[in-house]
């Protein structure tokens, strides 16, 4: 279960919740079954929050977010109010095919997987509070509309049962079984390891170096290139020439020597494992986009393990060597979890899209059009401690 659970469980809160308030109401039917408005309430008040923050980062205030609303968000001249509304819709029925089908496939929990619900639940409600003050379920769960016991089902049961739902198709035995064997295969097929040096080609500001800068980090790059086509070990080439690498000085706080040295330790006992794609971090690349230049995915895919070479993108000289995938035992468990999600996703993406064509979901206008982001006010952010923030970090940047 820990193999996915922690995939899923990042996405926990764009779902919804179980529904159990005093007045039950429907937001939907399938044949004439009636579904509980409480999760579709939870789903969009969340992406609505949560657009708005993006919207407060990116403009550093809250300042003409209605008239965001407003805007159009595509071609078809669909407006941004529309489009949270029409996603919040699309997850809620991703929320209701996990309920179908974790009865459809008579799951349940153990004593032990109901335990270590319970215990991440407070481990999460601890930190949670912790940072956002005591009242922080109870005022979200009163706002939207919901029980306290329902936050809790959804939060750490519902990633549970996605997680069950997961171990039943794509586990040993299951109808889409993805073993180890298989999972190895990709890992060799689709995935490159590197050693690097680097030689950024700005300064620490981010401004372009000049010419004769721009000369002298070249000719650093080329004589690591020649040490260790001569033969010296990259990881002593790292350590003498590249950049990113942080030399441990009696001048840091502890805090500081503890970040230099586990980034230190990945680099020259690991490097960067990434597929074809140049994704060498799920998480950075669903947060930030963050990939490998083309240049080093070609040039590691066509590369023998062990040759260097240098390269040059369009903002840093790269001294690589490419390296063994399975040097160690434990590489490829680094990358399994990320594996077995690019090998199942596709798989359950089209098990769902089979059954939202196989059913004719008809919503209640009335109520759906209730939740209109446009009349929505912050319930899982403090809208004006959050523009304080911005603007006290905003002066704070220009007065650097």
């Amino acid at each position: 279960m820990k193999k996915v659970l922690s995939l899923i469980f990042a996405f926990a809160f764009l779902f919804g919740m179980t529904a159990c308030g005093k007045e039950e109401k429907y937001i939907m039917t399938i044949d004439e079954k009636e579904y509980p408005v409480e999760p579709f309430a939870f789903i969009t008040q969340y992406r609505r929050d949560i657009y708005y923050q993006d919207y407060v980062k990116n403009k550093g205030s809250g300042n003409g977010w209605d008239d965001q609303l407003e805007e159009p968000i595509s071609d078809n001249g669909t407006l941004y109010w529309e489009y949270i509304l029409s996603e919040s819709k699309e997850v809620y029925l991703e929320y209701i095919f996990i309920q179908e089908k974790f009865n459809e496939f008579h799951l349940s929990f153990t004593e032990a997987e109901q335990k270590e619900i319970d215990e991440l639940y407070t481990a999460m409600i601890e930190d949670y509070t912790k940072n956002y003050g005591d009242d922080i379920i109870k005022n979200v769960c009163d706002k939207i509309g919901i029980t306290e016991e329902d936050f809790k089902n959804f939060t750490t049961g519902y990633s549970y049962k996605a997680s069950k739902i997961s171990e039943y198709l794509f586990g040993e035995g299951g109808t889409y079984e993805i073993t180890d064997e298989k999972m190895h295969a990709e890992y060799l097929e689709n995935y490159r390891r590197f050693k690097y040096c680097i030689f950024p080609k700005t300064d620490s500001d981010g401004n372009s170096l000049k010419v004769a800068e721009l000369y002298e980090k070249e000719k650093r790059a080329t004589e690591a290139l020649k040490k260790a086509e001569e033969g010296t070990d990259f990881n002593e080439v790292i350590k003498e020439y590249s950049e990113a690498y942080t030399p441990i000085t009696e001048t840091m706080t502890d805090s500081e020597k503890q970040t230099a040295e586990q980034q230190n330790e990945t680099m020259i006992d690991i490097g960067i494992i990434c597929n074809s794609d140049g994704i060498y971090d799920t998480d950075y690349y669903t947060m930030y986009g963050s990939v490998v230049d083309s240049e080093i995915v070609d040039a590691i895919f066509e590369m023998e393990t062990g040759e260097n070479k240098l390269i040059e993108t369009s903002s840093t000289f790269w001294v690589i060597q490419t390296c063994d995938l399975e040097e160690t035992e434990e590489l490829f468990e680094l990358k399994k979890n990320e594996i077995f999600s690019k090998i199942s996703t596709p798989i359950f993406e089209n098990l769902l899209s089979e059954w939202k064509n196989s059913i004719t979901p008809v919503f209640n206008e009335k109520l759906y059009n209730s939740f209109d982001p446009r009349t929505l006010d912050a319930v899982f952010l403090d809208a004006e401690k959050l523009d304080e923030f911005m603007e006290e970090s905003y002066n704070i940047d220009n007065t650097n």
